[in-house]
């Protein structure tokens, strides 16, 4: 039980993330549309904004991803609760399926940290901070 509360603390902590890179994801789609196709002197803002977009993609799959994997690892977790309980009230004993479950919802936990971690990876290395800010920063 105390591995479903952490796989639905993470669950909730990666579909906020996700929900934000999809924001801003909808935000630079909208830029671009607003500043238009012909005007040549947005062409290297535009150009910025393409790229930053294509990383936001990388992050969205990421992040889906790992939420998929966590949903699967906390279903995995249900039925292994379901069959520790039918092993418990019942004359069918199940004892060989109960590792096999158990070692893929730590498997797939394992698969969505690391979807995880890549998201926060990548994330963190674009990030952009302003030259001009931090010099004036005392």
């Amino acid at each position: 039980m105390f591995l479903l509360t952490g796989i639905g603390a993470f669950l909730s902590v990666m579909t906020t993330r996700l929900g934000r890179v999809i924001d801003r994801a909808r935000q630079l789609e909208a830029a671009i549309v607003a500043e238009g196709e012909t005007d040549p002197a947005l062409a290297a803002r535009r150009a910025i904004t393409i790229a930053d977009l294509a990383v936001l993609d990388r992050r969205m799959l990421l992040a889906n991803r790992a939420v998929g994997l966590a949903v699967a690892s906390a279903l995995t977790v249900c039925i292994l609760i379901a069959t520790l309980f039918i092993d418990a009230v019942s004359q069918f004993h199940p004892d060989a399926i109960i590792p096999v479950l158990f070692i893929l919802a730590i498997t797939l936990l394992i698969a969505s940290l690391t979807a995880f971690a890549l998201e926060i990876h990548i994330s963190i290395r674009t990030v952009r901070v302003r030259a001009d800010l931090l010099r004036s920063s005392p």
